[in-house]
């Protein structure tokens, strides 16, 4: 009698251990199976992300500032494009109404820059064209004061916004040039 009530709790551990080790496993392959959504979520959202690149093309009138032209560099349709100008000389930002939308690659818009607008302005257009408009996007334009940028704001078509930033000079003749860019998802 004594040996089959041993033998009932070895058997009832047994069952313990191995309920134990398959809910450590069952855990572990949830966990790798979530990691996997995830890279996929974000390999999807990078295959459907446009890339904006502006440039300013030339100093315009006193009131219009820059002309800025703005290429998408991927077939993906760029949404709610918003050229955004600050001159670190004059310490302004300028602005272009946004809305465009770019369809295809190698697609170029020429965008007129509005008059100046303080940054509590700015911050405001951007908020009316998109919602998720978050401390990041005010971050990454106020982010350096000491050197003019040309910024492209923009949206893919899942609503997932971007900012692209490009440097720029202006020499003695009136001329421009461009240096560096980098691309942030917000």
């Amino acid at each position: 009698m004594k040996l089959i009530a041993i033998l009932g709790i070895v058997v009832n551990v047994v069952l313990a251990v191995i309920a134990l080790v398959y809910t450590i496993e069952t855990r572990k392959l949830r966990q790798q199976n979530q990691s996997q959504l995830d890279l996929l979520r974000k390999q999807a959202r990078r295959a459907i992300a446009p890339y904006l690149l502006g440039a300013v093309t030339r100093v315009a009138l006193p009131k219009v500032g820059f002309i800025c032209l703005v290429e998408n560099l991927t077939e993906n349709l760029a949404v709610n494009v918003f050229v955004i100008t600050f001159d670190h000389v004059s310490r302004q930002f300028r602005s272009s109404k946004g809305g465009r939308e770019f369809v295809k690659g190698s697609t170029i818009e020429e965008f007129q820059m509005s008059e100046a607008c303080s940054p509590p302005d700015l911050v405001d257009k951007l908020r009316e064209t998109y919602e998720e408009t978050n401390e990041s996007i005010v971050r990454h334009i106020m982010a350096d004061k000491d050197t003019s940028a040309v910024l492209v704001v923009y949206s893919d078509i899942e609503g997932n916004p971007y900012i692209t930033r490009r440097e720029f000079d202006i020499n003695e003749n009136e001329e421009v040039g461009h240096f560096g860019s980098s691309t942030i998802a917000l």
